[in-house]
């Protein structure tokens, strides 16, 4: 078995590497008492699944100590008692509940999630309303990240980035450039090249990625208001009519890009509208053009509508003019 602890500062280490015949109340309480000898004092919460042996073991030798039910198990859990046919949309809702700011938000998402599936799937309810206490304990450590302590799974995954760069001469240009190669980040190897200062050492080349993954970001946001909202083809009569419109543009702009994932059916319904958008994500992922995409395929899958309406206005001048005699 392994054990894994969490300070303060969110940082995880190795805290045991043991051989265990069985996961009874004996076993677990043995492992508990060496790590005590080796220095481990106390304990403020403990995650696990659901076993018998370590809930009882936690509650020997950690006194005080709160338990986490961990968040993964427990979906399988219930996931275990949903037809296989159904289990996509109920997990799409069903994990929304442990991604939710605070504990209170997260028992309203479980509370409307039992509403609407209490009478079709009653066993898998029924396992949901036993342990969920249980396992929004994690909710009480606001301080360290949520993602750390709610499962037992791992959530660091290593990845080995390896960078380089090389000095270039383009064709017909004096200036000299340089390619960066980082790879790591994909199947395939991101390239940049650039006529920025570089020196040859990793945090500069490192420093340079950074500027340019920050600078698509802006671009893919700009370009989403832009087209989106098609800002270009718009004219308005007077300055004040034109403060209004970037108004309502920003409003729409903030609420796609931050109030769909506050909200458990916000979230499920962007993740609907990203897979429509059938788009290949790479870096960067051009989150909110890809939301645009699916957005308009949805719209755009009516035969009437909005669809309709958007095909006789692309009849009309493109930009109309501003005074008619």
């Amino acid at each position: 078995m392994i054990a894994c602890g969490v300070n303060q500062a969110g940082n995880r280490e190795i805290l045991a590497v043991e051989p265990m015949f069985d996961e009874s109340e004996d076993s677990w309480s043995l492992f508990f008492r060496k790590l005590k000898s080796r220095g481990m004092k106390r304990t403020a919460l403990v995650v696990s699944d659901a076993h018998s042996g370590i809930q009882a073991a936690v509650r020997k030798e950690w006194l005080g100590a709160s338990w986490q039910r961990g968040k993964v198990h427990f979906m399988r859990n219930i996931l275990a008692r949903v037809p296989h046919r159904e289990k996509a949309r109920f997990a799409a809702h069903l994990k929304q509940i442990w991604l939710e700011p605070d504990k209170k938000s997260a028992r309203r998402a479980a509370t409307a999630l039992i509403d609407d599936y209490g009478k079709r799937f009653p066993e898998a309810i029924r396992c949901l309303e036993e342990g969920l206490d249980d396992s929004l304990s994690f909710y009480d450590f606001p301080e360290i990240d949520k993602k750390r302590i709610s499962s037992t799974n791992g959530q660091e995954r290593l990845v080995h980035l390896a960078c380089g760069m090389r000095k270039v001469r383009l064709p017909n240009r004096k200036e000299e450039s340089t390619l960066i190669v980082v790879k790591g980040f994909g199947e395939e190897p991101l390239m940049i090249l650039t006529n920025l200062p570089v020196r040859r050492s990793r945090k500069s080349i490192w420093h340079v990625v950074q500027s340019y993954i920050t600078r698509w970001r802006i671009e893919d946001v700009i370009r989403f208001v832009k087209q989106s909202y098609r800002l270009e083809d718009m004219r308005c009569l007077t300055y004040h009519r034109l403060q209004a419109l970037m108004v309502l543009v920003t409003a729409a702009a903030y609420f796609a890009a931050v109030c769909l994932g506050l909200r458990m059916n916000l979230r499920v319904l962007a993740g609907h509208v990203l897979r429509a958008s059938k788009r290949v994500f790479g870096i960067p992922d051009f989150r909110l053009s890809a939301l645009a995409d699916g957005i308009r395929q949805f719209l755009y899958s009516q035969t009437q509508g909005l669809k309709k309406l958007l095909e006789l206005q692309n009849r009309l001048p493109i930009q109309p003019k501003l005074f008619y005699p």
